[in-house]
């Protein structure tokens, strides 16, 4: 199946996140892990730069979307 695009997995991270929680973006990972019954290999995958998993950019690039369209707010650095 492959880790889906950012957009696909945007819904069930604004669910995940609506529980008002303070949530790490490990905690958002192993969520999405779970909810796409990701396997070890595509967890592991990186992206071109080898620089971090293709996974942990995603999340990155939805929690920069949703925070922009002000329905997160980053209360961490």
């Amino acid at each position: 199946m492959g880790i889906p695009d950012f957009q696909t997995m945007m819904l069930p991270l604004l669910s995940f996140a609506q529980d008002k929680a303070e949530n790490s973006t490990r905690e958002a990972i192993s969520f999405l892990t779970d909810f796409y019954n990701l396997s070890e290999e595509e967890i592991s995958e990186q992206i071109p730069s080898g620089y971090q998993t293709k996974l942990y950019n995603r999340v990155s690039w939805i929690f920069v979307h949703l925070e922009r369209a002000k329905l997160l707010e980053k209360t961490r650095r």
